[in-house]
């Protein structure tokens, strides 16, 4: 069984195929803490967004004027 943990205490997601660990993503920053269950905004009825999570993306905006800054 596939499975994804995400670990906010821990700032750790860990994907697992089965028992085999296929990945971590160590130091994870989640956004800062909204609402009064203190739930991240990245977390949205449980799920985690990773639309940005690119292993070669760069910066639109940074280094000023023309961005291009790598982003891994």
């Amino acid at each position: 069984m596939k499975s994804i943990v995400v670990e906010l205490s821990e700032f750790l997601i860990t994907v697992r195929d089965g028992a085999d660990v296929i990945r971590q993503i160590v130091d994870c920053g989640f956004g800062r803490q909204e609402g009064a269950d203190n739930t991240p905004p990245v977390l949205t009825d449980g799920k985690l967004s990773s639309w940005k999570r690119k292993a070669d993306y760069r910066s639109a905006t940074y280094p000023k004027p023309h961005g291009g800054a790598p982003m891994d």
